[in-house]
């Protein structure tokens, strides 16, 4: 069907001013006015079909066409790439929607005032709509010649399909470019959640099926010291001491109940604790875990805490009914017994004010500790009141604030003992305590002696030494030693300095 006249002259604007074809025409590039060989190639067959001298591509907006393809125009319009729309035939083709057969413009009602008559000699036009795939009409393919003919039927279904071939290379095109938009798409939502799974400190890897890693954020490998990439690798490969384990059986059980794990246990290869949450799915796994180690150790010392509070309620009440008892003793009235418990309850009050954690030692305002007053102000209140039952010979080393309240409770579980069951436990008994250092390292020894014989080291260990052991060995990172003499307990004690200084 050809456009007729009637028609025309009410709807041109609206077409061509239409918003949602001027942006197919943006985004598509189309009034760009670049050759594209695809393009270039469609106006060569139409005019060598036709017999045209010159053949013409034209895409339209609202105020020009350009000439996207062009074969035999001359003149500054050619060199220009473009005619406003004064100058367009194909323009009307936009607005129609139809195919244009124009004989001789010269005598043609709709075109017989258009300037391309005169200035690009154009008298017979035939030109076909270029739509987009939505249907909009972006432009015309169409034939020139500069003298009148009579287009013919088959003229009009060579040039449709010609069109047809630039229709499918514009659907192409924004096929393309959907694609690229999904792509850019996909692309950045990967980046924000790769974003959001860097950010956490959870380390995280996903498994498929076969348990071979898919996924793993960065803080996979420090979480885990796992050197090298480990995608593709199955994860009882990477962790094969976690075969069996309470690790291995949730994730399994996970899988298996298609049910979300969460997981709290020890690891011992990396000497961690670990909680894990694992998520399943039909594909395969996906697991969040963190390092709660500190966590764990705090939850531990708590625990410890507590436990050492009773202990050390029942050592002081042990002490104090020593003390009652020996004073007892000693003292032959009344009066000199309780002047002596006295003095004696307020050694032992002194030496507690030791073994409470440090004040001040976050503002940096504390009072600098020795080894000797440490040492005598603790053992003082077992002398009762017989300097010689107790040796002490080392230099002057001067402990950090951190660090006090760890040596304090572990000299004042030593004597505790001692005070109970060893040398302080009878008026007889005697202790000597020597300590020196190298360049790295502080050592102590502890010798018991004049008290009730040891015949054999005890079959179990008590809360006391399990104490010291937790002291030296774990908070000062040391060791000890015990020696189980028949004349008394000794004890030596390596500690690194820079534990003692903290």
């Amino acid at each position: 069907m050809s456009m007729t006249h009637a028609n025309v002259e009410s709807t041109l604007a609206d077409p061509l001013s239409e918003e949602a074809r001027l942006e197919a025409l943006r985004d598509l590039g189309l009034m760009d006015r670049g050759a594209e060989e695809a393009f270039d190639r469609a106006v060569r067959i139409a005019s060598r079909a036709l017999g045209t001298p010159v053949s013409l591509l034209t895409f339209v907006d609202d105020r020009r066409q350009v000439f996207k393809a062009q074969v035999g125009l001359v003149g500054p319009h050619a060199d220009a790439g473009e005619t406003p729309l004064t100058h367009s035939f194909c323009q009307h083709v936009v607005v129609s929607g139809e195919a244009l057969r124009v004989t001789d413009a010269r005598e043609h009602p709709l075109v017989c005032g258009n300037p391309a008559i005169r200035d690009l000699e154009v008298i017979a036009y035939l030109g076909v709509p270029v739509r987009a795939p939505g249907g909009h009409v972006l432009g015309s393919l169409c034939a020139i010649q500069d003298s009148p003919r009579d287009w013919v039927d088959g003229d009009l279904v060579l040039l449709r399909d010609i069109a047809g071939g630039i229709e499918t290379e514009i659907a192409l095109r924004i096929e393309t470019a959907e694609r690229q938009r999904i792509r850019e798409a996909l692309e950045a939502s990967h980046a924000r959640l790769s974003h959001v799974l860097e950010s956490t400190s959870d380390g995280i890897v996903s498994l498929d099926e076969e348990w071979r890693v898919i996924y793993v954020n960065s803080h996979f490998a420090r979480l885990t010291d796992t050197p090298g990439d480990p995608q593709g690798r199955a994860l009882w490969e990477i962790f094969p001491e976690a075969v069996g384990n309470a690790f291995w059986r949730d994730y399994h059980a996970a899988v298996d109940d298609q049910e979300p794990k969460r997981i709290e246990g020890y690891y011992p290869p990396l000497d961690r604790w670990f909680e894990a949450n694992a998520t399943p799915s039909p594909d395969g796994l996906t697991i969040f875990f963190r390092d709660i180690t500190a966590r764990h150790k705090a939850e531990e010392a708590r625990k410890l805490m507590i436990r050492e509070l009773h202990h050390r309620i029942k050592n002081l009440f042990s002490i104090v009914s020593g003390l009652i008892s020996m004073t007892a003793r000693m003292e032959t009235t009344p009066g000199s017994m309780a002047r002596a418990l006295r003095q004696r309850l307020t050694s032992l009050a002194q030496a507690h004010d030791l073994i409470r954690p440090v004040e001040g030692i976050e503002s940096g305002d504390h009072p600098a500790i020795t080894l000797p007053k440490l040492l005598g102000t603790l053992l003082d209140p077992h002398m009762h009141g017989n300097s010689t039952r107790l040796s002490l010979d080392g230099p002057s080393l001067e402990i950090g604030p951190n660090s006090a309240t760890n040596f304090a409770l572990l000299i004042q579980e030593m004597a505790t003992n001692a005070a109970k069951y060893g040398a302080l436990s009878t008026p007889e008994g005697r202790l000597s305590i020597t300590w020196s250092s190298d360049r790295d390292t502080f050592h102590l020894a502890w010798r018991e002696s004049g008290g009730p014989l040891l015949l054999s080291p005890p079959e179990r260990k008590g809360f006391g030494t399990q104490l010291i052991n937790l002291s030296v060995c774990v908070q000062m990172m040391g060791r000890v030693d015990y020696e189980w003499n028949r004349s008394g307990l000794g004890i030596t004690m390596d500690i690194p300095k820079e534990s003692l200084a903290q």
